[in-house]
């Protein structure tokens, strides 16, 4: 394209006078930059690049770098991590408030998990080891013990000393479980006092029954800690201006003499504390002679969920004939009726035994005297002849068996 120009040459501008000059341009090279200005528009434009690219990077590790740290945070938490604290809790942006919602989250849960694991392992009322943790606590003892000795260290000794406290329903029933709460913290404090060595362990097992873990303790060792402990309890506590008088039955079992592994060891230990009680003549350790294991069924009556006891027919079978027989049958139901469980007698056979069960008001009953095994179509017509056999026999309409 070509651009044209006219222009009026000389003073007098009139048409008839003056002179005219015309002038023609490209409007390519009329338009075009100069070169020098076309060098610096490209020399800007690679800068801005430039600063864009490098605050791009800036900004997107300033972003990317906390992120990373929250995505870490989340995998420590998933994976059970709740001590590391988070970082980047100093920016003042966004992320700074995702990253300190992060650390109030990881403390709620570990301040959470604290708690769970303290009401899973410690008793919250005397801050002692609960039956759980000590069970644990033997278990490690006894390992502990065994490598030692398979490293020809010193002989295994591990004993476990279990002891329920005397009339502690008493108090709770004359004083009130405020009272009794204070004594079962006196207890604890007296228990850890009696021990003088580092490593034993006292729990509270239960209600009123604590267990203590002595370390390289040998039977004579054991016996020797559970007199202090008896002389220890031996003293009256003071609680409100009251002075409770509290004993306690104490049973001792040692691994490896009388068990193989923790369980055993603690079933034993129970079994002697129960002993214990019953001869009321000071500490006992187990031994195989103990009153079976009808003591450790017993202490598990009053704390496992029970609603049904069965007793065993070897105890029933005799009961006519044999006067002890009769007696642990009379005895087992009147415990279990005061728990307020159900009882079932097995192998009743003889009418018999079926009245002298109806006269200690047992629950229910099995037994060939009932019925011998038979197949389902006969059991309409055994069901109609019992009905008739026990209306012909008559009842009291007390706990009547069925």
């Amino acid at each position: 394209m070509i651009a044209r120009q006219v222009l009026v040459l000389g003073a007098d501008h009139r048409a008839d006078k003056g002179v005219l000059a015309l002038l023609s341009l490209s409007v390519d090279d009329a338009v075009r930059l100069p070169a020098d200005l076309q060098i610096a528009l490209i020399v800007i434009t690679l800068a801005a690049v430039a600063v864009f690219a490098a605050g791009s990077v800036v900004t997107v590790r300033r972003v990317t770098t906390p992120l990373r740290g929250l995505v870490q945070a989340a995998e420590r938490l998933g994976a059970g991590d709740y001590v590391t604290p988070m970082r980047g809790l100093t920016h003042e942006d966004e992320v700074g408030d995702l990253s300190q919602s992060f650390e109030r989250m990881r403390v709620s849960i570990a301040e959470n998990q604290a708690q769970v694991l303290r009401l899973a392992y410690w008793d919250s009322l005397t801050g002692l080891p609960n039956r759980a943790r000590f069970r644990e606590s033997v278990g490690a003892a006894i390992r502990a013990a065994a490598v030692e000795q398979s490293a020809g260290g010193a002989p295994p000794a591990v004993a476990a000393v279990m002891l329920d406290l005397n009339r502690f329903k008493h108090v709770n029933d004359v004083l009130g479980y405020s009272v009794g709460d204070q004594v079962l913290v006196g207890i604890a404090e007296r228990l850890g006092g009696a021990l003088a060595r580092d490593g034993d362990v006292v729990a509270r097992l239960s209600g009123d029954e604590f267990g203590v873990l002595l370390r390289g303790a040998d039977p004579q060792q054991a016996q020797a800690v559970a007199l202090r402990i008896e002389q220890a309890l031996e003293q009256p506590l003071v609680v409100d201006e009251h002075e409770v008088d509290m004993g306690a039955g104490i049973g001792i079992a040692c691994w490896p003499q009388h068990a193989d592994d923790d369980g055993t060891l603690l079933v034993r230990a129970e079994m002697a504390m129960y002993a214990a009680k019953q001869r009321s003549n000071g500490p006992v350790t187990y031994d195989p002679a103990i009153f079976g294991t009808g003591y450790s069924s017993l202490a598990y009556l009053k704390r496992l969920p029970v609603d049904e006891l069965k007793i065993d027919q070897s105890f029933v079978r005799n009961m006519q004939s044999d006067r002890d027989d009769e007696m642990i049958v009379r005895s087992t139901i009147d415990l279990a009726h005061k728990l307020g469980i159900m009882v079932v007698a097995e192998g009743v056979e003889t009418a018999e035994a079926w009245n002298l069960l109806r006269d200690l008001r047992c629950d229910q009953a099995q037994g060939y005297h009932m019925g011998r095994p038979m197949p389902v179509t006969e059991f309409s017509a055994w069901s109609t002849s019992w009905d008739m056999r026990r209306a012909a026999g008559g009842s009291d309409g007390l706990h009547v068996l069925h």
